[in-house]
């Protein structure tokens, strides 16, 4: 039924396209800044077409190394996990303290393709605990990348993912002077930035992916969706019962 509308609307005249801007590849940030104020009308697109894309992945993984996830309790950590997997990651150690439903699918899926996985959902409070962590996914492999997922923090898992990267700090200088990868995920500007600070004044590698406007984007968007999508409902109902109203 929808589509019919939709196609009759389009006929008649009544449903036209949204207008839209255009940023080329080099002006990504300036079309997020733009979904981020919500003062724009219609699309917003990158013409991705000037330049030629890139093979070069700014992520490369060793196979033989190891990559410690700690996930929150979405399926986030799932989603980073594959994108590992895809820049050549063939072992990883993933720790959740709630598992998703989903995660023991993917782990299959990930086994058919010759990577080893391991999971844990121990209680990690205190440095001890971390540390005894850390030389388990070192049997994997020599651990090459830590990735904390922190996302959807509030109240006191806020203060546990705090304390889990500053232990997380410590004991990777201990154990792995060749670590490349340190990252926090995070909607929050404040949660575990002093620690990443530190580390990258003392050379150490770090890197800090705050996401908390990209939620907000597609808050945004998904809202002017829906309100586009009944305004169309009910503007195609008016004008295809409105003869019964006046007569």
């Amino acid at each position: 039924m929808l589509h019919s509308s939709l196609s009759e609307g389009i006929s008649r005249g009544y449903v036209r396209p949204l207008s839209r801007v255009k940023y080329g590849p080099s002006e990504v940030s300036r079309a997020f800044r733009l979904l981020a104020t919500r003062q724009h009308r219609g699309r917003i697109l990158l013409k991705l077409d000037e330049f030629p894309p890139s093979n070069k992945l700014r992520v490369q993984c060793k196979p033989d190394a190891c990559y410690v996830l700690f996930c929150g309790q979405d399926i986030f950590g799932v989603q980073l996990a594959s994108r590992l997997i895809d820049r050549g990651a063939r072992n990883l150690y993933l720790h959740y303290n709630t598992p998703p439903g989903y995660l023991s699918y993917k782990m299959q899926e990930w086994k058919k393709l010759g990577v080893k996985v391991q999971m844990s959902s121990e209680k990690i409070n205190s440095q001890a605990k971390v540390h005894k962590l850390i030389n388990d996914a070192a049997c994997l492999g020599c651990v090459d990348g830590i990735i904390v997922d922190a996302t959807n923090a509030c109240g006191s898992e806020t203060e546990e993912i705090r304390s889990t990267i500053h232990n997380l700090d410590i004991v990777s200088r201990k154990l792995f002077q060749s670590l490349r990868y340190f990252t926090l995920v995070t909607d929050d500007n404040s949660l575990g930035l002093g620690i990443c600070l530190t580390r990258q004044n003392d050379g150490y590698p770090v890197t800090v992916v705050n996401i908390g406007h990209l939620k907000e984007v597609h808050l945004s968007v998904t809202c002017v969706l829906f309100i586009s999508y009944c305004l169309f409902f009910f503007y195609f109902i008016f004008i295809k019962y409105s003869h019964l109203v006046w007569s």
